[in-house]
């Protein structure tokens, strides 16, 4: 509020111009409520779907976990120039080598090195937000280019796992009742849509017969401007690097029954693809639909630490007092209560790929964590014990 020189504030949206308003005894109540400590609901939001045994031996020996982060850094001198660094790792750790990590938290650095040697994967990018572009080409098309690049690299194998999701090379031929993947050209002066020719990571377009990559399906910048991008862009990369990376080791050992049996995956944040990403979902769905089909054995899980539903457990995590309660929350409870918005009849979810659920695997004291998981498995019951192993 800023004020004049005789010390009178120039606008009438004031404190002193709300005191009239909070002598009305409604508003009272409610700036009653609002400074009290209570909690919000008087009935937990929260019931306890069932108990898991955590005593129960897993049969998991393996874990591969996909993780990622990402830094924005400016120029320091032309602060209009921004670039933003994303790394995405993954890392295999035998349960032994777990155990023993647990059991000794002091441990050389030298000796975890040892133990870790050749079971760690680096995917580094760097994706430009303003200011800087390529040499004849806008910020728009520099991401683009770098976008393709990134997924090109031989040693990821992050293309070839693109492909096939998108293609859905496990099937012998194209389901009748599914649409083929189609996007629109990327030329100004074309902008129509047309079918993906099955299997190519380079073609043209039918209309301009202008050049795209399978990359620019994912449509990684398109609602920025030509010349800067929003820091959605290197959310989005890094959410797109961390899903192919989990699929890349899933299409190289999804017909091995031993590995996957064996094998727990765990992709940090929830199981879930956001806007133009969510092209990827339905595909997704039906590797995964094939997995089951034939009878063979997935254990994927993403790990939530925040977000409005963490935030909500949190706030009634006393409605799953004992080690081993879980709560499996419905699509209702998930839009009303959590969303704030009513469930509509023609609803349906287009960016998730897991189920969400709550446990509690820590100990039995009421305060202990409780974790959120997506989770995808053999069976969508209820989670399995084995998660006990990787977080206790």
């Amino acid at each position: 509020m800023s004020y004049g020189k005789n010390g009178f504030p120039l606008e009438q949206a004031s404190k002193i111009g709300h005191l009239t308003m909070v002598t009305d005894p409604t508003i009272q109540q409610v700036m009653e409520t609002f400074q009290a400590d209570s909690p919000g609901s008087t009935a937990p939001l929260i019931t306890k779907t069932g108990t898991l045994d955590l005593s129960a031996k897993t049969k998991n020996n393996r874990i591969v976990t996909i993780d990622g982060g990402q830094a924005v850094v400016p120029n320091p001198i032309r602060r209009e120039k921004c670039v933003a660094f994303v790394q995405v790792g993954a890392c295999m750790l035998k349960m032994e080598d777990l155990r023993y990590m647990r059991d000794h938290p002091m441990m050389d650095p030298r000796e975890i090195q040892k133990r870790t040697e050749g079971a760690i994967w680096y995917n580094p990018a760097v994706i430009p937000l303003a200011g800087i572009r390529l040499p004849g080409r806008t910020v728009k098309e520099t991401i683009r280019l770098l976008l393709h690049s990134t997924l090109s690299a031989t040693h990821t194998g992050l293309y070839e796992t693109l492909k096939y999701l998108v293609y859905r090379e496990w099937e012998s031929t194209w389901p009748v009742d599914i649409d083929k993947p189609s996007m629109h050209c990327l030329s100004n002066t074309c902008e129509k849509a047309f079918e993906l020719p099955h299997g190519a990571v380079l073609f043209k377009c039918p209309h301009c017969q202008h050049e795209h990559w399978l990359s620019d399906y994912l449509s990684l910048a398109e609602s920025s401007p030509d010349e800067w991008s929003k820091d959605d862009a290197a959310n989005a990369l890094r959410d797109v690097l961390e899903t192919l990376t989990l699929f890349h080791f899933l299409k190289r050992h999804h017909n091995n029954p031993k590995v996957m049996s064996e094998t727990l995956f765990i992709k940090d944040g929830p199981l879930l693809l956001r806007a133009a990403l969510s092209r990827l979902v339905e595909p997704i769905r039906s590797f995964i639909g094939m997995i089951k089909a034939k009878g063979l054995t997935l254990h994927l899980i993403g790990v939530e630490k925040t977000g409005d539903v963490v935030n909500l457990l949190e706030e009634f995590k006393s409605c799953l007092p004992e080690s081993g309660d879980y709560f499996v929350p419905t699509v209702r409870f998930l839009l009303e209560e959590v969303a704030g918005k009513t469930l509509q009849s023609n609803y349906r979810n287009r960016v998730s790929y897991g189920a969400k659920v709550a446990a509690r695997i820590g100990n039995e004291r009421p305060g202990a964590p409780v974790l959120l998981i997506d989770h995808r498995q053999r069976s969508c019951h209820r989670p399995k014990c084995a998660y006990r192993r990787v977080f206790a």
